[in-house]
């Protein structure tokens, strides 16, 4: 190998080697990030459910009834 061979070899070995490094380190940022954003939309999902159909326990909100308007006088 030539000088220059064993230098673009090495820089492409360090390179490879910071990727793998920040790979490293944000994979474990990436995967608690999406194992949150999954529970969150579970939750959310769950919360909307029992808003629609309150038929198990927990807390209810007072459905808003839509008051009548009194018929003109004839």
């Amino acid at each position: 190998m030539t000088p220059e061979e064993k230098e673009e070899r090495l820089a492409e070995l360090r390179e490879i080697r910071r990727r793998e490094r920040w790979g490293a380190f944000l994979k474990p940022f990436i995967t608690l990030a999406s194992i949150v954003i999954s529970i969150s939309l579970l939750m959310y999902m769950i919360k909307s459910c029992r808003e629609r159909n309150p038929q198990g326990p927990g807390p209810r909100l007072p459905i808003q009834r839509i008051p009548e308007v009194p018929a003109p006088p004839k």
